[in-house]
């Protein structure tokens, strides 16, 4: 009997929530940058820190970023079609 084996196919995971440092990589841009849009409400973003305490993680939605850069390449509007606030979770 003969074995027959097919090759895998590895496919990437992408990320739903990135942080800051990984958004300046993708998007090749600084922190300023990234903060910017994330004060403008163009990218989707959220902070998450325990009661009392003064830093958290800030994370940033890979769809929103992904999407406002692609409105940027297509020519599109000035913002994209969908205004990410700013959340806070404590």
């Amino acid at each position: 009997m003969e074995r027959i084996t097919t090759p895998t196919l590895t496919v990437p995971l992408i990320p739903e929530w990135i942080r800051v440092a990984e958004a300046c990589e993708f998007a090749r841009v600084s922190k300023p940058v990234i903060y910017g849009w994330m004060n403008k409400g163009w990218i989707k973003n959220v902070s998450l820190r325990q009661r009392g305490q003064v830093k958290g993680t800030r994370l940033i939605s890979f769809d929103s970023l992904r999407d406002f850069l692609e409105s940027k390449a297509t020519g599109g509007i000035e913002t994209p079609k969908n205004n990410y606030p700013t959340e806070t979770r404590n």
